[in-house]
């Protein structure tokens, strides 16, 4: 007889039943090894330095006369309170440094540029720590609203007060020999250091004028020389760190100069060759976005470059064809906006873009019916305006462009033989191109080489370059078949017969078109 236990009975009694047995119990699993504690040691060095008064202040921002300056040295380190003051060198004037605060603030009153050594004493006891350093404030003249007109019959340049009409007296006037310029064509203000720059063809060279330069004074600085690649500076700008930017009418290029170029300064790079779209530049400037954009007035397009571009670069865009309106484009610059502003020298018009790829860029707006826009401006009321062939226009200091203006004679009881100016407005063709020139000159109708030509001059003497196959008659008609295409530049000279006899003389371009 066999017997079993109870879970036995109750398990049988499942089976019998068809139950399903319950899980057995698992079992327990081994014992997991654990890993044994490992332990290191290494010698480690803390070196605490000792507390060191420090002047955090590196630089200064530059100040304008007349302009309230603010700005706080800050030092590291010291215990408060702390005493500042200059140990040597010399503030600007109207500037004062607060003892307590460390506060420079105040007017200046004196252009220049300010060195000085600073010191700062803290409160550690039981000796004080002391720190110093070097700084300077360079300040710059209040530079008022105007507008420049270059004169390249009379080689001067001339300022006017924003907002002047009329017969009115120039602020200031540069003109004389001591001047150097020769048949000037172009002129832009740093809006920061108040320096001029003036293009004159006839040399070629960039004069350099202190902010107020008036009458028959020395340039401070000249660019000049073999290596500044200089050759018919027609247009000038500067970028947002100074730098200057020439158009080269001649050469077809953009050549770019440091800040503070002088002499025979070497390029710091060239924008030139048959990709870069460049014919006879006449117009610069910038937008928004740091580009450059040149009016062409030889090819009657505006091209786009990048900032930073040189060599042959191929534009970033270009805007030109026939709806664009673009008829001898001599003047260039940006509006609030961001648009393009184009004074059209042989279309007698101003024209707005906007900046885009668009090759055949209809214009936004036409103002029509200005005699000879040489260029084009906009001033802090955003109203555009132009030099003409009378007398310029209002505009902002930070892009004057050229104008005809002859100037006024005031000479009381004396009388002046003058050249005169005949101007001719060009239409443009397949067969005839037109092409705008420097300001200083009246236009002269251009001709494809080989097309017989005829124009009179009411001038007396000899040229000093004509094109092969054009000569000056002595009753003052140029008359000839342009031979070779290119740009050529001359003087004429008018003698009358008066006792004692009085000579006047005026340079001239002429352009010369290859014939399709």
């Amino acid at each position: 007889m066999v017997t079993s236990s109870g879970p036995a009975r109750a398990a049988a009694r499942r089976r019998a039943s068809g139950g399903t047995p319950p899980p057995s119990a698992p079992s327990a699993p081994a014992c997991a090894r654990q890993p044994t504690a490992v332990a290191a040691s290494e010698p480690v060095t803390i070196t605490i330095a000792p507390r060191q008064l420090t002047i955090t202040t590196a630089t200064l921002a530059n100040g304008k006369i007349g302009t309230a300056h603010s700005q706080a040295l800050t030092a590291a380190m010291g215990i408060a309170p702390l005493a500042w003051r200059v140990s040597s060198g010399h503030l600007p004037p109207g500037i004062t440094l607060n003892a307590r605060t460390g506060r420079l603030s105040g007017a200046p009153t004196q252009v220049g540029t300010f060195a000085f050594t600073v010191n700062v004493t803290d409160a550690t006891q039981p000796q004080p720590m002391t720190a110093s350093t070097s700084l300077s404030i360079k300040v710059g003249p209040s530079i008022q609203a105007a507008v420049y007109a270059t004169d390249g019959g009379y080689s001067a340049v001339q300022s006017f007060p924003l907002g002047s009409s009329g017969n009115g007296k120039p602020t200031t006037s540069i003109t004389g020999n001591l001047t150097g310029l020769n048949a000037t064509t172009a002129a832009v203000i740093d809006p920061v250091s108040g320096m001029l720059y003036i293009a004159s063809a006839g040399t070629p060279e960039i004069a350099e004028y202190p902010y107020g330069a008036s009458g028959n004074v020395q340039p401070s600085s000249v660019i000049t020389g073999a290596h500044t690649g200089l050759s018919y500076p027609a247009a000038l700008t500067l970028d947002g760190s100074g730098q200057l930017y020439v158009g080269d009418h001649a050469a077809n290029s953009v050549t770019v100069y440091p800040a503070d170029a002088a002499g025979d300064q070497k390029l710091l790079a060239t924008i030139s060759g048959a990709d870069t779209g460049l014919v006879a530049p006449s117009g610069l400037t910038f937008d928004h976005t740091g580009d450059l954009w040149v009016a062409n007035a030889g090819a009657n397009t505006l091209t786009e470059y990048a900032s930073g571009a040189t060599g042959d670069a191929q534009p970033l865009a270009t805007i030109s064809g026939s709806s664009s309106g673009l008829t001898g484009p001599q003047g260039l610059t940006l509006d609030a906006t961001g648009n393009l502003l184009v004074a059209n020298l042989f279309g007698g018009t101003l024209t707005e873009y906007t900046p885009s790829d668009n090759p055949d860029a209809k214009p936004v707006r036409t103002i029509s019916g200005v005699a000879l826009p040489d260029g084009v401006d906009v001033d802090a009321t955003a109203t555009s305006t132009s030099p003409t062939s009378s007398r310029a226009s209002a505009s902002t200091p930070r892009r004057h462009r050229r104008s005809h203006s002859n100037g006024n004679d005031r000479c009381a009881g004396h009388r002046r033989l003058r050249t005169k100016r005949r101007s001719r407005r060009a239409t443009v063709g397949d067969s005839h191109k037109q092409a705008a020139r420097g300001a200083h000159r009246p236009p002269l109708p251009n001709s494809p080489a080989s097309q017989s030509r005829h124009h009179a001059l009411p001038l007396d003497g000899g040229p000093r370059k004509l094109p092969a196959g054009v000569r000056l008659r002595h009753a003052g008609t140029l008359i000839g078949r342009p031979r070779k295409h290119g740009i050529y530049l001359f003087t004429v000279r008018l003698r009358d017969s008066s006792h004692p006899t009085m000579i006047a003389t005026r340079r001239l371009v002429l352009l010369v078109w290859k014939n399709r």
